[in-house]
């Protein structure tokens, strides 16, 4: 599983640069949900999103998917990219359906 994060600089408390965000990143293959083992989703945290494409695909090729997604919310941002095997959680909240 390819994890990102999104450190948006300039919009820390700016609501709508997070929502241009995240529909940005919904377009380009990306969700703010994850599934647990026993298949309940939860939610991510702002600014953490999962690739919910191809899983063959390399880490370069998602961080230019996110790149231009949040090159595109024209805000100064960091992104880190990762490879996840494994996972625990700890008081994410749950996604209603």
């Amino acid at each position: 599983m390819i994890l990102i994060r999104v450190d948006l600089r300039e919009a820390a408390e700016d609501a709508a640069a997070y929502d241009q965000l995240k529909r940005l990143l919904n377009e380009a293959g990306f969700s703010q949900t994850i599934k647990g083992e026993d298949g309940t989703r939860f939610k991510l945290p702002r600014g953490d999103f999962r690739f919910t494409g191809d899983e063959g695909v390399t880490l370069e090729a998602v961080r230019s998917l996110a790149r231009a997604a949040v090159d595109a919310t024209r805000s100064d941002a960091g992104l880190l990219v990762m490879q996840v095997s494994d996972w625990r959680a700890s008081r994410l909240k749950i996604k209603m359906t």
